[in-house]
């Protein structure tokens, strides 16, 4: 499951499903590059506040998955590049 925006993992009922229905679910939070670039007219897309608040936000969701006995994996990087590897590694 690829996180992009909605970080919860409670109260998110297509998860539910997925949890009930498969055998194996693999969380994963990239953190995108290009959301920590600079807009066209050259201020940050993400400030600092923005930024701490995602790091705790993460930080929260990662420890709810380990209370499933499970981790949520995390990766700097373009995801589209990311997922795709981390498909074949894991298989």
């Amino acid at each position: 499951m690829w996180y992009r925006n909605d970080l919860r993992l409670q109260d998110h009922q297509p998860l539910s499903e997925a949890l009930k229905l498969s055998t194996q679910i693999i969380p994963i939070y990239c953190f995108d590059p290009r959301q920590f670039g600079k807009t066209v007219f050259g201020f940050p897309k993400t400030g600092a506040f923005r930024a701490q608040f995602l790091q705790e936000s993460v930080a929260d969701l990662r420890q709810s998955w380990r209370s499933l006995s499970l981790d949520l994996i995390l990766r700097y990087g373009y995801p589209e590049e990311i997922i795709p590897q981390l498909a074949l590694e894991l298989g």
